[in-house]
């Protein structure tokens, strides 16, 4: 252990990565500020688990590998994006990947993250989405069949499905940050 010379400098809060310095950078040049009284608005009333879980999906450009196979699948059978599930009251963030967005794969990757809050003794009670596949009768009709409740946003109104829009942003975050550190540390 370095001994130091001045007590002030023994509570320097300990310097951040480079990766992790870039990670953070965002291209917004505003600042915004916060009204105290929205502060957790859209998760205040959320105090058990399931009681309300927000969902979108993601699409990506780049066609992804199914883990079981070496790359030689075609690429029509490769991951095209997937579906993002976060808890309101845990912040439990479940992302899964989906060789299609239509609505039989999603309804398959909304019963795996149920029997994953299931086995936790927890049930889904609403579901908050966009106007995406959640708004097509396969999915209500999986819903009413569940007693859940669905809500929707409005058209273009990423702000209402907020806690899924920035856990996106905070996944990207943590692939940008590993990405760098990587290219950094292992050239």
């Amino acid at each position: 252990m370095i001994l130091t010379k001045h007590k002030a400098s023994s509570s320097c809060p300990i310097p951040l990565c480079t990766s992790c310095k870039i990670a953070r950078l965002t291209p917004s040049s505003s600042k915004v500020t916060q009204n105290p009284s929205q502060l957790m608005a859209l998760r205040r009333y959320d105090i058990t688990v399931g009681q309300t879980v927000s969902l979108d999906q993601y699409l990506s450009s780049t066609p992804g590998r199914l883990p079981h196979k070496i790359g030689r699948e075609p690429t029509a059978m490769q991951f095209t994006g997937g579906t993002l599930f976060v808890d309101h009251c845990t912040k439990f963030m479940f992302i899964y990947n989906q060789v299609s967005l239509g609505a039989g794969e999603t309804l398959v990757t909304k019963q795996t993250f149920e029997s994953i809050l299931k086995s936790f003794g927890f049930a889904v009670s609403n579901c908050h989405g966009d106007n995406g596949i959640f708004k097509t009768q396969t999915f209500m009709d999986d819903c009413n069949r569940k007693q859940q409740q669905i809500t929707l946003s409005g058209t273009g109104a990423h702000h209402q499905n907020v806690v899924a829009e920035r856990s996106f942003q905070t996944v990207v975050g943590w692939a940008r940050t590993l990405l760098l550190y990587a290219a950094i540390h292992w050239p």
